[in-house]
């Protein structure tokens, strides 16, 4: 009983909704360019003969070493990471999840129950085609509430959890990028509070 409860918490600790805000979050999203930018200033340093250049700033005199440093390298991988995992949620994640994070998106955007037909082909498969096409010849363009509200989340949870394979490949990327992320800035504290304390 218990392997059960922790393997389906385990299930929607990686479904689809739980990453699509972990993509979402804003330095996730400005992570994606350290994976374009470092790689053109790895290729600029790699130009210079010298291990360090000199840098004169108001009469003082900086040298600044032209080998990348460890860090950027994480900062490099960790955004690759999160880049590859936006890239499998936005082939594999339901179209209902990409579109709608809430149900009042759904609303504001005045769609029909023919909208969540489509949605619910794209989820089901084109097996169950047959069985929608019936639903919405009988209801049509119906904007009921109740009835939507009904087939909205019933459509929601089933594709929350669809292509298991991309979503735990999606996830484990994200939390890998995050791990990184969390090392370099412990890293960076502990550099910093030792500084400090030797000071």
């Amino acid at each position: 009983m218990n392997i059960k409860y922790f393997a389906k918490n385990q299930d929607k600790r990686f479904g689809w909704m739980h990453l699509r805000g972990l993509a979402e979050l804003p330095f996730i999203r400005r992570s994606y360019a350290w994976v374009f930018v470092i790689p053109i200033i790895a290729k600029a340093l790699s130009q210079i003969d010298e291990s360090f250049i000199k840098i004169t700033l108001f009469d003082y005199q900086f040298r600044v070493p032209t080998e990348l440093p460890f860090s950027w390298s994480i900062l490099y991988f960790s955004g690759l990471c999160f880049l590859i995992a936006y890239i499998i949620y936005l082939w594999r994640a339901p179209g209902l999840i990409k579109d709608h994070k809430t149900i009042e998106s759904f609303f504001a955007e005045q769609k029909s129950f023919r909208h969540l037909v489509d949605y619910a082909v794209e989820i089901e498969g084109p097996f169950e085609m047959g069985f929608w096409q019936v639903q919405l010849d009988r209801e049509g363009d119906s904007r009921e509430e109740h009835k939507l509200h009904e087939m909205y989340w019933r459509l929601r949870d089933k594709g929350d959890l669809r292509h298991s394979a991309a979503r735990w490949a999606c996830g484990l990327l994200l939390y890998l990028g995050l791990v990184m992320i969390s090392w370099l800035i412990m890293q960076n504290t502990y550099y910093v509070a030792t500084s400090l304390r030797i000071t």
